[in-house]
């Protein structure tokens, strides 16, 4: 037996998409940009009252865990979101916060979906982006359009 027979084959990533009842759809290659992006627009308001955790800890919080710092996303008005899982945990988080809500949202996690690519800007760096009290969001390709 050769060396490249002992290779791992890997499965294509998993997307996931979520779509709205107004029609906003959101899927991006990074399930963790898709997830953030469907919670800022659910809103705060909604999400401060779900019953969800990780390791034993609330996923929405008004304070940084320091044992998951690097994985705190902020998601608005002072609260972050735990993001320390994987696409199919995220997929099921969605579909619990929704189920908890009761909103009417489509989940779908599959390798076969197109993403969109967030564009970072040079050396990852974030691009802008404004979200105003009414939930719109501006976030153009390069932070001086945005501005």
């Amino acid at each position: 037996m050769n060396k490249i027979d002992n290779l791992r084959v890997r499965s294509a990533p998993k997307k996931l998409k979520v779509c709205f009842p107004d029609g906003t759809i959101f899927c991006y290659t990074s399930a963790k940009e898709t997830f953030v992006r469907s919670l800022k627009k659910i809103g705060t308001e909604k999400l401060q009252n779900i019953k969800l955790e990780i390791g034993h800890l609330p996923i929405f919080s008004k304070e940084i865990y320091p044992q998951f710092k690097q994985w705190m996303i902020s998601i608005g008005n002072g609260w972050y979101v735990n993001t320390q899982s994987d696409t199919d945990q995220k997929y099921r988080q969605l579909f619990t916060i929704c189920k908890q809500l009761e909103i009417d949202i489509s989940i779908e996690i599959s390798s076969d979906l197109k993403g969109e690519k967030v564009y970072r800007g040079s050396k990852n760096i974030a691009v802008l982006e404004v979200t105003f009290g009414d939930g719109t969001v501006i976030a153009e390709n390069n932070t001086i359009e945005t501005f």
